[in-house]
């Protein structure tokens, strides 16, 4: 019996170790490759046009990264940011990929996401309800078997201008789906900027 209890310690802590080692090279690669821009909380840098990605989950940062290297992302000639991040992700492996999503996932992500002055919530939601939520999810979660992003961890001047993105063709949306007009815009970010995030700390 003890021998049994000695030896699944011994188990449980290489497990640990294991584990702990895969955390540590995960924030070393977040540290050289995404701070300079998504910073250390990764909440993002508006001077850059750079997103918060922190609490996204790991699936969605995982397609995103690969996306990016494949050019699948990035590639239209005024997608500024998306070759910032196309030339970024060039020299990463799937194992780095893999690391990054684990972590990212695990950051707490932006609690004040409201910037844009204006728009009703109210209207808002009802916008979101009818043109959104069948991809992104009842509450904006995101839903993972449609590979749609939760929108309650993003800043709202990102989301907007990637929806300015969508509509100018920069960036391909889902085929049939509808983006909203200017005024639309602000309504839905400020429904969207008002979603408790809590619970996205809990994945």
């Amino acid at each position: 019996m003890k021998k049994f209890m000695v030896l699944s310690a011994c188990l449980l802590s290489g497990v640990l170790s294991a584990e702990s080692t895969v955390a540590e090279q995960a924030e070393q690669i977040f540290k050289e490759r995404c701070t300079a821009c998504h910073l250390d909380d990764g909440h993002g840098l508006k001077s850059m046009k750079v997103a918060s990605i922190a609490g996204l989950p790991r699936w969605y940062v995982a397609q995103q990264l690969r996306h990016f290297r494949d050019g699948k992302r990035g590639a239209h000639i005024n997608d500024v940011e998306g070759k910032m991040m196309q030339s970024m992700t060039q020299t990463l492996d799937d194992k780095s990929v893999a690391f990054l999503g684990k972590h990212i996932q695990g950051m707490k992500p932006l609690k004040k996401r409201q910037t844009i002055k204006g728009g009703d919530k109210v209207v808002g939601e009802k916008i979101y309800k009818k043109d959104c939520a069948s991809c992104h999810g009842e509450n904006a979660e995101g839903v993972r078997s449609l590979l749609a992003p939760p929108l309650t961890v993003q800043i709202d001047w990102y989301l907007e201008g990637q929806l300015k993105k969508f509509n100018e063709g920069i960036r391909s949306h889902v085929e049939g789906s509808k983006n909203p007009t200017k005024d639309q815009t602000k309504d839905l970010l400020a429904y969207l900027s008002s979603i408790d995030n809590s619970k996205d700390e809990e994945k």
